[in-house]
């Protein structure tokens, strides 16, 4: 018989939630003010569901525009959604988690998100 394992209390972090209001939409690029998108489907041992009506913790947090932050929870399943997106958010939000506190860093990683995403979907002549 498998133990049940207990939920953990949620990781919280004000201050890191309140800089993804600054940072840049990582759909379109829209940076003037962003949600702090949280990540809710299950990819991994280290990712769990936090299960209906539950947050996930703020390391799972990324910024999207109020447009496609509604996208993201009423468009299908979030898991599909981000596929259609061509992200898996889970990297970036380790990116910015591993960087909180530091927002010139964060503000960064976000640009060079789009650095790398533009030119992935750049289609060559």
């Amino acid at each position: 018989m498998t133990a049940l394992r207990q939920r953990q209390p949620r990781e919280h972090n004000a201050q890191h939630l309140k800089d993804m209001h600054a940072l840049a939409c990582l759909i379109c690029g829209d940076d003037s003010g962003c949600d702090p998108a949280h990540i809710r489907f299950t990819a991994g041992p280290d990712k769990q569901n936090p299960g209906a009506g539950q947050k996930p913790h703020d390391y799972h947090v990324v910024p999207l525009c109020r447009r496609h932050h509604e996208q993201q929870h009423t468009k299908g399943g979030e898991r599909e959604w981000w596929r259609k997106q061509g992200i898996n958010p889970l990297p970036i939000a380790k990116k910015l988690w591993d960087a909180r506190g530091d927002f010139q860093e964060m503000w960064a990683i976000v640009r060079e998100f789009h650095r790398v995403h533009e030119s992935m979907s750049e289609t060559p002549f």
